[in-house]
């Protein structure tokens, strides 16, 4: 159910091994680097989702800040997606933060979108677990995002209440149906 969107050259690339994080469990399987510049890749559920609550987690590392590259300007890093491929529901987000660092946040798209960010500075080759959540249920519908979350919470019948970073300003979805794992 892996998808590529866009123009440019394939640079997703397959590598042996997995990111880890401590209190999860071993990861099996691959991870995946790509250069930033290549297609967008998008895993399709399969399924729509348009009621509810919908979460998914990535392990997530910047290996190069790319400096020369990358403005260091805010740009998406990942997100859930509306079926017309162009809809950014549930936005990870990065800018930078220092000459050496980089911070998270989270957005949804439309109109009246705003971008809220964490405070905690992240560098090349730092692991993040990212959490994130949009909910159908509240109006108008709420993304919030956990940024490495302590492990005490993993496996529990309900989401934290706190620790996290949300935002509802944007337009709501209609349906998610897959994972953007963003290349630019």
């Amino acid at each position: 159910n892996w998808t590529y969107g866009g123009t440019g050259t394939n640079d997703l690339h397959v590598t042996s091994g997995s990111l880890s994080y401590t209190g999860l469990a071993t990861s099996v399987g691959n991870s995946v680097t790509n250069g930033g510049a290549g297609l967008g890749v998008r895993r399709l559920f399969g399924t729509s989702v348009s009621n509810g609550v919908i979460y998914f987690s990535a392990l997530f590392r910047i290996n190069d800040l790319g400096y020369g590259a990358w403005d260091g300007l805010s740009a998406y890093a990942g997100a859930l997606c509306a079926p017309d491929n162009v809809s950014f529901k549930l936005g990870v987000m990065v800018k930078s933060n220092s000459p050496s660092g980089y911070v998270c946040g989270v957005q949804k798209s439309g109109t009246g979108a705003t971008t809220t960010f964490g405070t905690t500075e992240y560098h090349a080759g730092d692991t993040v677990l990212l959490v994130g959540k949009y909910d159908f249920t509240l109006s108008p519908d709420t993304v919030s995002l956990w940024l490495n979350p302590d492990s005490s919470l993993f496996g529990a019948t309900s989401g934290p209440t706190n620790g996290f970073i949300s935002v509802n300003t944007g337009t709501d979805a209609s349906a998610i149906d897959r994972f953007n794992i963003r290349q630019n």
